[in-house]
């Protein structure tokens, strides 16, 4: 029997087996064998078929190169198969960073000159106002201010007033409670709701008589700090006839060299002599009678 000699890279293609591919070896290796048996069954068939020997060689040969080609066939079929890639697991997204309110930062404590701290307090808002200067104010009253009175009769209420008066308002370190006032009024300036009540009062015969008694006024003799307001307590003197009052004062503002405040209170007008020269005509007159201040003072 001669030797074979068998080419493996004469027997492959290399246009279809890759580099480093493991199922293309095992083709190729496969191919090599099923080659060299076919060879060496040819040969022994051409120098060795005659005999009883030579028919046992090639069924011998024959059962090999089945054999082999079963097993490299199982090998082959493995190759193609791949596991397929395990599906990505889901990933759950970190959670958001949590943002925190923002909070306003506490203003820093003040220090003294020698490096102490000490607390600031927030300013204080005036209830009535801008305070004026500490120490003593006096406020005199406004032409605007108005002093009125009405009194009610059968057929409604009559109104009227006076337009000439003086009168000042003296407080301490914007204290109202520490007021002194004084007001004098000129009864010639009344006026009336209408004309023939104005010149009755203007006479002698009825009501304030100014021309026997030409002035009025008022001077306080205290004041007391109420819910309300205050009341200011003083001596009142009409038709030369003195009584003390008190005046509900509410509404007091103070704003910078302004004063301003209101009252309004019921008069007995008989404490005064305040009549009418006639019983049925006094008769017709509501005793209680309102006067009316909405008072508007400056200071220099």
């Amino acid at each position: 029997m001669s030797t074979l000699s068998i080419n493996k890279t004469a027997l492959i293609d290399s246009r279809v087996r890759p580099a480093a591919s493991f199922c293309y070896d095992k083709y190729a290796l496969w191919v090599q064998h099923v080659t060299f048996t076919r060879i060496h069954i040819t040969h022994l068939g051409s120098k060795h078929i005659r005999g009883t020997k030579g028919i046992a060689n090639m069924k011998r040969f024959t059962s090999f190169a089945l054999a082999s080609t079963l097993i490299f066939a199982g090998l082959l079929a493995g190759c193609g198969k791949t596991e397929a890639p395990a599906a990505p697991t889901p990933t759950t997204p970190p959670p958001a960073p949590t943002v925190e309110p923002a909070t306003t930062a506490p203003a820093a404590p003040a220090t003294t000159p020698t490096g102490e701290m000490k607390t600031v307090e927030p300013a204080a808002t005036a209830a009535t106002g801008t305070a004026p200067a500490a120490g003593k104010a006096v406020y005199e009253l406004s032409p605007d201010t108005t002093i009125t009175w009405a009194a009610t009769v059968p057929i409604g209420t009559r109104t009227g007033g006076w337009t000439d008066f003086k009168g000042t308002v003296e407080i301490e370190n914007g204290t109202f409670e520490t007021a002194k006032i004084a007001a004098e009024v000129q009864m010639k300036s009344v006026f009336a709701d209408a004309n023939e009540i104005k010149e009755k009062m203007l006479g002698k015969e009825h009501f304030f008589n100014p021309i026997d008694f030409p002035t009025s006024s008022f001077k306080s003799t205290g004041v007391k700090k109420t819910d309300k307001g205050y009341d200011v307590t003083g001596d009142l003197t009409v038709r030369d006839k003195t009584k003390s009052i008190t005046l509900p004062v509410t509404d007091v503002k103070i704003e910078g060299k302004t004063l301003t405040c209101k009252a309004t209170v019921k008069l007995n007008r008989h404490d005064f002599g305040i009549e009418y020269n006639s019983a049925i005509g006094d008769y017709a007159i509501n005793d209680m009678c309102d006067l009316v201040l909405d008072v508007i003072a400056e200071t220099k």
